[in-house]
């Protein structure tokens, strides 16, 4: 996965994030109030580009940041030696311990500041800009960005910030203009890239999310929460074998397709297997719409040296 990071994107991608888990009924062992009221848990986890890494079951009343050490060590020590991963997280994550753990391990990192409160001091600074400070990042020059440096109130340093501002709404002008605020490691990437880059965030979070539907995790089966997390780590290990099987297995326009589409046209393909004229033969239905796959996985398969 870093191989195929590295050469696609010329970059590695680390996503760290947590995702509710609703339960419905009264007997499920440590199920407490999530932030909109609902009953459930809290999973968090780590991917390096698609290939979830790292996960851990919490409580429904832990902090979404949760574990945040363990997640992030975990990555740190998968990694190559000398190479750096570009961590993407939301505003969970904005806290000195946070940043203070990648700085040490070297890491480049882009965290969203989206509470009010930490946002406050960040507007003040932006809205005094001159306007010689903000540069062009779209070529419709509907949005600008500017750096803009500010200690946080028990931090130990001066931190880089990326301010982005919008005056339009599509066409539509603002009456005031809208200010996006992201804590940045690496200035020397540039306004443009380093907005590009935070923004692949939102895409991240779709491999979090797809397990989640493909494998039929959205919901923990069991009473018992150390029998949930045993049931959330045996899924873990099933999108790995799944990913395994989609980086080393089959051609690489398969990589871009989510594990249940790996799943129904690769694993749950219908054949039939019949003897003819002292042969073999394996049928498959006209509707099969990858057969290419199951070609070039038994290509692989019987010329690799296992």
């Amino acid at each position: 996965m870093v191989e195929h990071e590295l050469f696609h994107r010329g970059w590695l991608p680390v996503f760290v994030d947590g995702t509710a888990i609703e339960v419905y009924g009264r007997y499920f062992e440590e199920a407490k109030a999530l932030y909109n009221g609902q009953k459930g848990f809290w999973l968090h986890g780590a991917f390096v580009g698609n290939l979830w890494v790292k996960q851990r079951l919490y409580p429904g009343d832990v902090h979404p940041s949760e574990g945040f050490g363990e997640l992030i060590e975990g990555v740190i020590k998968l990694l190559p030696e000398g190479e750096k991963g570009y961590f993407l997280m939301d505003a969970a994550y904005y806290n000195k311990e946070v940043v203070a753990l990648l700085k040490e391990a070297g890491q480049d990192y882009s965290i969203s500041v989206t509470h009010g409160v930490h946002k406050r001091p960040l507007l003040e600074l932006a809205r005094s800009l001159p306007e010689e400070a903000w540069e062009k990042i779209t070529d419709d020059g509907r949005e600008e960005a500017a750096f803009i440096y500010y200690q946080p109130t028990g931090w130990p340093e001066e931190e880089t910030y990326v301010v982005v501002r919008q005056k339009r709404d599509g066409k539509q002008g603002r009456l005031f203009p809208s200010y996006v605020f992201i804590l940045v490691s690496n200035e020397a990437l540039g306004l443009k890239e380093l907005v590009r880059r935070h923004r692949q965030k939102q895409g991240q979070e779709n491999p979090l999310k797809g397990p989640l539907r493909d494998l039929g995790l959205h919901h923990p089966p069991c009473q018992s929460f150390v029998a949930n997390r045993a049931y959330y780590t045996l899924g873990q290990i099933v999108h790995l074998l799944l990913v395994g099987m989609q980086y080393r297995l089959l051609p690489e326009e398969a990589r871009k397709s989510r594990a249940g589409r790996i799943i129904k046209h690769f694993l749950r393909v219908a054949a039939k297997v019949v003897r003819h004229a002292r042969r073999l033969k394996v049928l498959f239905t006209k509707q099969i719409e990858h057969l290419e796959w199951i070609h070039f996985a038994a290509c692989g398969l019987e010329a690799a040296d296992w």
